[in-house]
């Protein structure tokens, strides 16, 4: 259970981050655009 829920919750920090990534580039092309 807990091997689990470490591996669930470095999956959805890696996948916040991407998320993060990519908002700041719409921002990004969004201002330049």
């Amino acid at each position: 259970m807990l091997k689990v829920t470490d591996r669930t919750r470095k999956v959805a920090d890696r996948t916040r981050k991407v998320m993060d990534r990519t908002e700041k580039v719409e921002d990004t092309l969004r201002v330049s655009g």
